[in-house]
């Protein structure tokens, strides 16, 4: 790929696809479409935040240590709470085969938010579900070919 950064504090994750993922030996590998690389990435050219439409993020000896898929509360016509649905925790050791499995359910990222203990967490949409992953890792790699116009907020 063309382009590298190695922080996810240079790019943007909102809404992004994860329409692939792989896990080997520590190494997870998201390939990605949709996210927005930040003006101030050492890579970037521009003086503007940019899209870019397909990349993927690379990370050596992630660590999962949360999966959760978040409960909610159903209601009826009449506001009314039909039914509470609790939050769903994954097995660590099933984590990355949830992953796998997720991906046919199109799943975007929502966002990306860096916890004050070296963790990020991933908020995941699917279908039905909105799902927390809270991962760490030793290093990351973000990669790209190219950026396709400005961020889809710079006016």
């Amino acid at each position: 790929m063309k382009y590298t950064s190695n922080s996810l504090e240079d790019i943007y994750i909102h809404d992004t696809n994860l329409d692939q993922f792989g896990y080997q030996d520590g190494e997870c590998i998201f390939i990605v479409s949709s996210f927005c690389v930040k003006s101030d990435c050492e890579v970037n050219p521009n003086d503007f935040d940019m899209q870019v439409n397909e990349g993927l993020i690379r990370f050596k000896s992630v660590n999962f240590k949360e999966m959760c898929y978040k409960g909610y509360k159903k209601y009826n016509d009449k506001n009314e709470i039909i039914d509470i649905i609790i939050d769903k925790y994954i097995d660590i050791d099933e984590i990355d085969g949830e992953i796998s499995n997720m991906i046919d359910l199109c799943p975007q990222i929502y966002m990306c938010n860096k916890l004050n203990n070296d963790s990020y967490c991933l908020t995941i949409l699917c279908e039905k579900d909105i799902i927390e992953l809270i991962l760490s890792f030793d290093s990351v790699a973000i990669q790209w070919n190219s950026f396709d116009g400005k961020a889809w907020y710079v006016k």
